[in-house]
């Protein structure tokens, strides 16, 4: 408890004519002994009993606060009260054994006690009542400003952008744009740079010839920024990317009216709790108040979700089983369908026996109905280069000729692909790649009789061997498959006939339960220039995301956005099918202005970076809405 409270506490625990001396004394010591108990300020663990909001403090530097505010702090208090009031000041067990003046004198003790502390548990529940009326009001927005490439930035405006010093500074410093004026060999129309001379102040010609440049408002004036978001039409509409600095549990509140049931991925990497010093980010929280921070949270998120939806979020060992319990009781049974093991291929060698070298990616759905429509897969992976290069060789060799079907098997079996993807090894009169596969019944239990029905050679005409537990589909089903060509026959009817699987049909499959990647991010954030500890390796959650976000226009949610690799992930996911996902970001560290929103203009700018200098094209025409919002 503050001081003042406990100063509350004092001038209000008795009353003038409720009890008097030695009484008066035991009132107040009691009052003082119960409300040293419960403990309201920020340094004290919280209250075992209620359920919290958190606001938690940011940074690791020793002097941070957890702000807890708790839902119901006057009932639970009046209950403790009863409680305590039962054991040290009636104490029931041995009333009976005393006289009956002692007794008369204990219950008075106990009414005192009770009218006393009730001034005091209703004035700290009104304050308490007050802050979380406050914290869960629809926080307002303090700052907008707007980020948007140059292709999308009217003519008109040119001259006002090429004026703008600060602007041509921030040009400079994210994009050395001072030094890098030549057309990248595979550069991109976004990135033509056409030998256009770099001047200080900067020329409109220089402009239209950088055309993936981005234009930020918040160097310019309201009414350039007006014009601007003019110019986009419907600016919401328009936007790719929105970040939000701002505390996350305000910032989903902020979203609650406009994206609930839209959001297709809630991508997060909350801290991990270990304890540790060596992150940007707040790492040290209580077990109490991670577990509360996270149960507020997640359930915003999950009135975000589409009904397809999926959250993922990034955990290890150390909150692992809190953040199960908290999946199964936010989003309900059936609906907790991690987690996913991802083995990170390097043991930690500062731990004492077994060296830890994975950690879990825990995923929920909104719905379990998505897993009925097969909604989660991912996509076979190296299955576009083995089409390309199949359509390569037939067309190479005029045709689908035996050569063309040597070369074809060559080259997949002389690549680094796994068993299934080698198996993908043959090609049909079509030009169709193919693989064979076994149409034997799957497990030990005995099919039905017809299962064991044999197939005829389609040119000898005698029946083919039939597997010893019989054939994976009914008759009908095979007779479908004959009729589709599907099954193959061997050169006579010694062969047992198997099922012809086309890669082109089964592009995708089923997300498995272990993730192999080793590496970090390091190299990545030292070629764009920038520092951050312990980044979310960028093909980690491209690959999460494109799975929970396949669809072209998903909506991608990260409310623990750190150095903003979900925004990267999709920004290069859209880069790689031309898709249209969007993304809302939000993070309220001073990495937000240093690191994330740089981040994401660098991406947004150039595919590859090098030495700080961007040195590829597949720049992304783009639109970032930025908005900060009152604490």
């Amino acid at each position: 408890m503050g001081r003042d409270d406990k100063d509350e506490v004092s001038a209000r625990a008795v009353g003038p004519k409720a009890v008097a001396g030695e009484a008066r004394d035991e009132v107040q010591t009691h009052l003082a002994t119960f409300f040293a108990r419960y403990p309201l300020d920020g340094d004290a663990p919280p209250l075992a009993g209620p359920l919290f909001h958190v606001h938690p403090a940011v940074g690791n530097d020793g002097g941070a606060r957890d702000l807890l505010i708790y839902d119901d702090l006057g009932g639970f208090l009046r209950r403790e009260l009863d409680r305590y009031i039962k054991d040290e000041v009636v104490r029931l067990d041995g009333l009976a054994s005393v006289s009956a003046n002692e007794a008369a004198r204990v219950l008075s003790a106990a009414l005192a006690v009770r009218q006393a502390a009730e001034p005091v548990i209703a004035s700290l529940a009104a304050r308490e009542e007050a802050r979380k009326r406050a914290w869960l009001a629809k926080p307002r927005v303090a700052e907008t400003h707007w980020c948007v490439t140059l292709d999308r930035v009217p003519a008109a405006l040119y001259p006002a952008i090429a004026a703008n010093e600060a602007q041509r500074r921030e040009w400079v410093r994210l994009f050395h744009i001072d030094e890098n004026t030549g057309r990248p060999l595979d550069a991109g129309p976004l990135f033509d740079g056409v030998g256009v001379v770099y001047t200080e102040p900067l020329t409109v010609e220089f402009l239209k010839a950088h055309p993936s440049l981005v234009v930020d408002t918040a160097f310019f004036g309201a009414d350039f920024e007006a014009r601007l978001v003019a110019s986009l039409g419907d600016p919401d509409a328009a936007v790719d990317g929105l970040l939000i600095k701002g505390e996350n549990f305000q910032a989903l509140n902020y979203l609650a009216g406009e994206y609930r049931g839209r959001i297709t991925c809630a991508y997060i990497d909350p801290p991990y709790n270990t304890g540790g010093g060596d992150f940007t980010y707040r790492d040290d929280y209580r077990r109490s108040v991670w577990t509360a921070m996270m149960r507020d949270r997640l359930a915003l998120a999950r009135d975000l979700l589409s009904p397809d939806g999926s959250l993922v979020c990034h955990i290890d060992e150390h909150e692992f089983v809190a953040l199960q319990g908290l999946l199964d009781e936010v989003f309900g049974p059936g609906r907790n369908i991690g987690p996913i093991v991802w083995d990170k291929r390097n043991p930690k060698g500062d731990r004492r026996g077994i060296a830890t070298q994975h950690e879990y990616i825990a995923w929920a759905v909104k719905d379990e109905k998505v897993l009925e429509a097969h909604n989660l897969q991912r996509p076979k992976e190296h299955a576009a280069a083995i089409l390309a290069k199949a359509a390569e060789i037939v067309r190479a060799a005029g045709g689908v000729t035996p050569e063309a079907r040597q070369a074809f098997r060559r080259w997949v079996r002389s690549q680094p692909f796994s068993g299934g993807q080698t198996a993908y090894c043959e090609l049909d009169e079509a030009g169709r790649v193919y693989r064979a596969v076994s149409m034997a019944w799957p497990n030990k239990k005995r099919p039905p009789d017809e299962y064991f029905e044999p197939l005829i050679h389609p040119v000898t005409g005698e029946p083919c061997p039939v597997p010893a537990r019989g054939w994976r589909n009914p008759p009908g089903t095979m007779r479908q498959l004959l009729a589709a060509g599907l099954i193959l026959f061997g050169p006579d009817e010694t062969t047992q006939p198997t099922r012809k699987y086309y890669l082109a049909d089964n592009l995708t499959e089923n997300v498995p339960s272990l993730l192999y990647f080793g590496g970090s991010d390091d190299a990545l954030f030292a070629q764009m220039d920038l520092a951050f500890e312990n980044p979310k390796p960028l093909k980690v959650a491209t690959y999460l995301i494109g799975v929970a976000g396949r669809h072209p226009d998903a909506l991608v949610l990260d409310f623990f956005a750190g150095s903003g690799t979900t925004g990267h992930a999709v920004i290069d996911l859209n880069r790689a099918d031309g898709g249209r996902r969007r993304y809302i970001l939000v993070e309220g560290g001073q990495h937000f202005d240093t690191v994330l929103k740089p981040r994401l203009l660098k991406a947004i700018h150039s595919r590859e970076w090098r030495g700080g200098q961007p040195v590829s094209g597949g720049a992304s025409s783009h639109v970032l809405k930025c908005i900060r919002l009152e604490s």
